[in-house]
């Protein structure tokens, strides 16, 4: 009996290692095809791997800067609300105190400090807003809210304001003077100014804005005067005349341009940040180049192997299943 149609065991084990082999093939050249990269980049390289290390080292240095530049962005951009929000605060109350003090005298200004009141806590919150548990304008003590509650501070301009001989003279050194209230009582802050922000390895800028900055505290000082004018007795029956209470509106008129300045600061810092972007995606783009060159794998060459990988692996899967089938049972039929 001629039993040459029997299975051939021999050939279903060769044919299945070629259907592994081809399955193999067809994932490398699947994820190649999406990578435009080569799997076997020993291979590609020729044994060369040393500058594929440092090109990708590189690169990971780049992707780490712009992880930091995007946090130091972040907390520019909450410092930068931060101000404003402060300026909002305080925006056009000089003239609103102008007006109300011609208009409606004393009794309207007792209205208008209460808004004055609640505009200084609206300020003292913006100014001591966090990036997670770090306060933004306590300078290098982050722990701590750089200003104390605003009850302290009113009630500080309101003993001066009312106890005084001579109470501009006397606001101006709480707020200016070294060793002042407002530094041994309101501002809690670091000393220092927060770290600079670095941009490489030898550029920084320096985050040089705290909340006990000139332009802030002038504001504080036009809010707590004005929310003490609920007291009569301050201002008199005809408060737009008295020399503390024009003082109280140099300061509201002043601040929102000295804040805005800060915030402009805050701008050039930002756009610092921006252009270093930038360079690092310019320098990301060139070391990529450099990567594909070295390692690179053409997309269409690779997705046009797959394409007869896969034809391959459906004429061997064909192949097998007919070896499968053969058997003595068959053969007898």
């Amino acid at each position: 009996m001629n039993l040459s149609f029997f299975p051939d065991m021999m050939s279903f084990r060769r044919q299945s290692r070629n259907i592994t082999a081809v399955k193999q093939r067809l994932d490398i050249a699947s994820t190649e095809a999406v990578t435009g990269r080569r799997q076997n980049i020993l291979q590609a390289v020729r044994g060369e791997i040393g500058n594929v290390h440092k090109l990708n080292r590189s690169l990971r240095d780049i992707a780490q800067s712009k992880d930091i530049n995007a946090l130091s962005s972040v907390r520019l951009q909450g410092i930068g609300l931060s101000l404003s929000n402060a300026r909002e605060a305080v925006s056009g109350m000089g003239s609103k105190a102008v007006i109300t003090a011609s208009s409606a005298g004393q009794d309207g200004l007792i209205t208008l400090a209460n808004e004055a009141e609640t505009k200084l806590k609206s300020m003292v919150d913006a100014l001591n807003a966090k990036q997670g548990s770090r306060f933004l304008l306590s300078g290098d003590r982050t722990n701590v809210p750089p200003i104390a509650d605003a009850q302290t501070l009113l009630s500080d301009i309101r003993d001066i304001l009312s106890s005084s001989a001579d109470p501009i003279a006397d606001i101006d050194s709480y707020f200016d003077d070294p060793g002042g209230g407002f530094e041994t009582r309101i501002y809690q802050g670091g000393t220092d100014f927060a770290p600079d922000i670095q941009l490489g390895d030898t550029l920084s800028i320096a985050l040089d804005i705290r909340a006990d900055d000139p332009a802030i505290r002038e504001a504080l000082k036009g809010l707590a005067m004005l929310a003490a004018a609920g007291d009569p007795s301050i201002y008199g029956q005809a408060p737009a005349e008295n020399d503390i209470f024009k003082d109280m509106v140099s300061s509201l008129s002043t601040a929102p341009d000295r804040i805005i300045k800060l915030e402009g600061r805050i701008g050039v810092l930002e756009g610092a940040i921006e252009d270093r972007n930038t360079v690092l995606d310019t320098e990301n783009r060139i070391l990529n180049n450099s990567l594909q060159d070295l390692i690179g794998r053409d997309q269409f060459d690779a997705a046009a192997e797959l394409s007869l990988l896969e034809a391959q692996l459906e004429a061997s899967y064909a192949i097998s299943a007919r070896l499968n089938n053969l058997s003595l049972v068959n053969y007898l039929r």
